[in-house]
């Protein structure tokens, strides 16, 4: 009779001959399934970006415009300009997002830029969005003086490789981690007998077949 290692051994020795490729070819599968799914949800993401400027000595104030693109006042002044569009039907015309960076903390210049999934749409959400923010900012912030150097760039798609690999790391990972658990359950505990080759694996005995069972009273 074999020891638990050799037993052991040799159950890992035949699931692995019987269930890799399942594991593996399921957890491609989930990866693919993964990365549709996020490019679906998320589409191709394309940014534009304008360059601004305070046109006075007041850089301290640049560090601080952020709180104000970051606002619901501010989202509101935008969509409000795309609600007074030809943008106001698209499906996507609330889909996108504003981001504020300034240069450093004693430069004037800072960047308003746009994303969302259409490049001419985020250009025109650029251009507003930069006009939005040199007519309303002085109301919050006093001694805003500020005027656009560059207009909106053209719109370019994002990088989304790093987010894709990840996406399709996390999905292959999560297959294989369940058609291994599927496959041990079928393995091990399907059916009234535990392990067809319990017998050969624990006792060297050669399996000769196996036998229906019918019950005692069929005739």
């Amino acid at each position: 009779m074999n020891s638990i290692y050799e037993i052991n051994k040799a159950l890992i020795f035949r699931f692995l001959k019987k269930y890799t490729a399942l594991i593996v070819l399921f957890g491609v599968f989930c990866a693919l399934i993964g990365l549709f799914s996020y490019l679906k949800i998320q589409g191709i993401q394309y940014a534009s970006t304008s360059s601004l400027v305070q046109n006075d000595n007041n850089y301290n104030l640049v560090q601080s415009y952020d709180q104000f693109t970051e606002s619901d006042k501010f989202k509101k002044l935008l969509d409000k300009k795309i609600d007074q569009s030809s943008w106001k039907n698209k499906p996507y015309s609330k889909e996108y997002s504003v981001d504020f960076t300034a240069k450093s903390t004693t430069s004037p210049f800072f960047t308003i830029s746009v994303t969302a999934n259409n490049p001419t749409y985020a250009r025109y959400l650029t251009e507003e969005a930069s006009r939005v923010f040199t007519s309303n900012v002085g109301a919050y912030f006093s001694g805003a003086n500020i005027s656009v150097v560059m207009k909106s760039s053209e719109a370019k798609s994002l990088n989304m490789g790093g987010k894709l690999v990840k996406v399709g790391i996390v999905g292959f990972i999560i297959g294989v981690v369940l058609s291994f658990c599927f496959s041990l359950y079928r393995l091990i505990l399907v059916g009234n007998i535990t392990d067809a080759d319990y017998v050969k694996d624990v006792y060297q005995l050669k399996k000769l077949g196996t036998l229906q069972m019918t019950s005692s009273n069929e005739h």
